[in-house]
């Protein structure tokens, strides 16, 4: 490395505890200790796809690269065995990858406590099976999946979470034929009313095809119980066209001198014309980083804007900023009662205090100056009913285009294990992005820490996963 050579092959790192040997490493022009030149990991693979174990591999290869040559490789490369070249920006990556060097050391310090081969033999342990994102690896697989089917176990409804069987085992609900023959009117602890009646009804169909092998599809009807200020849910919630409908659009242009620019713009009709508004977006230093490979600078007057503390008042959250709070809790899908507690005594904390805006003007912060977003609309209700009158509650896609001096984020999810959907709608960077940007001097990301520990299976769940690790990492505590 020393001499510049520009191909180097079975690069060999060590840095305790870690060994590595990287396939190859390529220089290239960005500067470092080594000189005018440093290098970036090159990996070669016989798979045709890239997956998510081999951007773990170059993550840790470029962090030991790192070390040698004093800076931080700009990207990495797989070169897969159809001769496609994967490239992937190292920084997309960085944040997942430490918290998982992190837990890793972390579980290797602990003393193991491994019982003898006589122990085991004459233990009554039995063990149980339980699909996980492992299964696809294990050679147990079949046999598992047997012994599910022949169970009849839980797991067998579609879209059931591992915490809803465990709650409904909890109540003596162990087959999916029991979930099916639950009485209408049946209650379950900590499960919310229309998702058991969801999973029941799921269940009662999928046990009358195991009856008589018809496959049925029913169309989902409005639920009954779902309060009146709670309103529609879906595309129900559409409002019919309006002489004053705005269409938010946000544009990206990186073809203009010193790269990337970035412009909010309003298209809405006035006297029956069209018109488009434009305006600059003002972005913090983290979304440019984190989104935008640092192409993004803010207005200069954004600078001047802060928070106004009282003394003694909120001396764990900083002035200007990104702030992350974690807060633990379980057993949480898309509502946590836990988050909205304490996304309540912020908000009431807040009211009492004020804020200086880019002309110097001290202000008091009112309802108008907070936003409190959430992914879920379940969330979103939750809190609607612990804040004040007057709190600007919504999801990310309510409060495109409006910009508030502090934003609160509640994630709501407690664990991969509870997650409703996919990683890509929890942890989506664009409505992460959209969601922080919201805030003039503050957001606050309040989340379970188990969220930045999740399992992923590709590189772009990897990917957005980094980008809330990122948020954890880069915001003081």
């Amino acid at each position: 490395m020393r001499q510049g050579i520009d191909i180097i092959y079975q690069a060999t790192f060590f840095s305790f505890p870690f060994l590595g040997h990287a396939d190859f490493l390529r220089k290239v022009s960005k500067p470092s200790a080594l000189g005018d030149y440093s290098y970036e990991v090159i990996d070669t693979k016989l798979a045709k796809t890239t997956h998510g174990k081999f951007i773990v591999q170059l993550a840790f290869y470029s962090d030991l690269l790192a070390k040698a040559q004093g800076t931080m490789p700009g990207r990495m490369m797989v070169v897969l065995g159809d001769g496609r070249e994967d490239v992937y920006r190292l920084a997309d990556y960085t944040y997942y990858y430490q918290g998982l060097k992190d837990r890793f050391l972390a579980f290797m310090s602990e003393p193991m406590n491994v019982p003898s081969e006589a122990a085991l033999l004459n233990s009554s342990l039995t063990t149980e099976p339980f699909p996980c994102d492992k299964c696809e690896l294990c050679h147990w697989r079949e046999r598992c999946e047997q012994q599910l089917d022949e169970e009849d176990h839980l797991s067998r409804v579609a879209n059931i979470l591992k915490t809803h069987i465990r709650k409904l085992e909890a109540q003596g609900i162990e087959t999916l034929q029991q979930l099916a023959e639950l009485p209408d009117n049946s209650q379950i602890r900590k499960i919310p009313g229309p998702v058991l009646r969801r999973l029941r009804h799921q269940a009662r169909l999928q046990n009358q095809k195991k009856i008589d092998g018809e496959l049925r599809v029913e169309l989902i009807t409005p639920d009954p119980d779902i309060p009146k200020e709670i309103g529609d849910r879906g595309f129900a919630r559409m409002p019919s066209p309006a002489e004053g409908d705005l269409f938010f659009d946000m544009e990206g242009y990186p073809h203009v001198e010193n790269g990337l620019e970035y412009l909010f713009g309003l298209y809405y009709f006035k006297k029956d014309e069209p018109v488009f508004l434009p305006f600059w977006a003002h972005i913090c230093r983290f979304i440019s980083d984190a989104v935008y490979d640092s192409r993004l600078t803010s207005e200069a007057i954004a600078a001047k804007r802060k928070l106004v503390f009282k003394k003694n008042a909120l001396e764990a959250l900083p002035t200007t900023g990104i702030h992350y709070l974690p807060v633990k809790h379980t057993d949480c899908s898309q509502t946590s009662q836990e988050e909205a507690a304490v996304i309540k005594d912020l908000y009431l904390q807040l009211l009492e205090q004020s804020f200086e805006n880019e002309k110097g003007e001290v202000m008091q912060i009112s309802h108008d100056n907070i936003l409190v977003v959430s992914p879920y609309n379940m969330q979103v209700n939750l809190l609607k009913r612990e804040l004040p009158t007057g709190a600007r509650v919504g999801t990310v896609d309510k409060f495109q285009g409006q910009e508030a001096e502090v934003v609160l984020i509640s994630m709501a999810t407690s664990s991969g294990d509870e997650l409703p959907r996919n990683i890509e709608f929890l942890f989506s960077k664009n409505r992460l992005n959209v969601a922080i940007s919201r805030a003039k001097c503050l957001a606050v990301l309040v989340c379970s820490p188990d969220l930045l520990s999740i399992q992923c299976k590709t590189p772009e769940q990897m990917r957005l996963v980094n980008t809330l690790a990122w948020v954890a990492i880069s915001a003081p505590i």
